[in-house]
């Protein structure tokens, strides 16, 4: 806040706190963008490989990125990462999908990706994008350490499976984006988090799934996941 004489404004946050670009699409067939903010077109490279390019261009290259995915089409989940061997630009970062269990590139009928850092002055950024709509950490029982940030509870469903209850839901099912990892502290010493297959996407929860690098389904330590998005 800013006070102008006995009046408080409102000032514009830094450019570096807000949402710089972020997408959801299906991966699937022919790629289609599902909801999107500073994201002109998805290109379709290869099996399990898009490159998602920014409207309006960071000020430099080296941005966080957050990202998720589901496969929907396998007993194992789908994992995101930035492309092994490529390098975020400040035009396009390019991203893959593979599957949970193994090393091969698959196409993911659900992809988000998030990118932060380095964009313009959050004057300039409809209202939607400059918060996170909802962050929370949990451990391995579900339960949510500290506050959290609209989130009205974690259903514990089994090994490696959760739902996050948002306190008040987005405008529609495909009108946010999601992102998070997760921390191991004993079993399996790789465990991935993703969305979870085979479970209708809602506008007010989202449905994890926590895998080792078999495909098996295990509990990390803990959680940290965050949503964006229309209320």
């Amino acid at each position: 806040m800013r006070r102008l004489g006995s009046v408080l404004t409102q000032e514009p946050p830094p450019s570096d706190t807000i949402v710089g670009g972020l997408v959801t699409f299906n991966g699937t067939g022919t790629v289609a963008i599902l909801y999107s903010f500073n994201v002109s077109s998805i290109t379709d490279n290869a099996v399990g490989d898009w490159t998602v390019n920014w409207i309006d261009a960071p000020s430099a290259a080296q941005y966080a990125i957050s990202a998720l995915g589901r496969y929907d089409t396998s007993t194992s989940a789908g994992a995101v990462s930035v492309k092994k061997a490529s390098t975020p630009t400040t035009t396009a970062v390019i991203v893959q999908g593979t599957e949970g269990a193994g090393d091969a590139a698959v196409d993911l009928d659900r992809v988000c990706v998030t990118m932060y850092g380095h964009g313009r002055g959050g004057n300039q950024w409809p209202e939607d994008f400059r918060l996170v709509g909802a962050w929370v950490q949990f451990d391995i029982t579900g339960a949510i350490q500290g506050t959290g940030y609209n989130v009205s509870s974690i259903t514990d469903n089994g090994t490696g499976d959760w739902t996050v209850n948002y306190r008040a839901g987005f405008a529609g099912t495909d009108t946010y984006v999601v992102g998070g990892t997760c921390k191991q502290t004993s079993g399996p010493a790789s465990v991935y988090l993703a969305i979870k297959k085979s479970v209708a996407l809602t506008n007010i929860a989202t449905n994890l799934v926590g895998g080792s690098s078999t495909g098996a389904a295990a509990d990390p330590g803990m959680v940290y996941f965050m949503a964006w998005g229309q209320a």
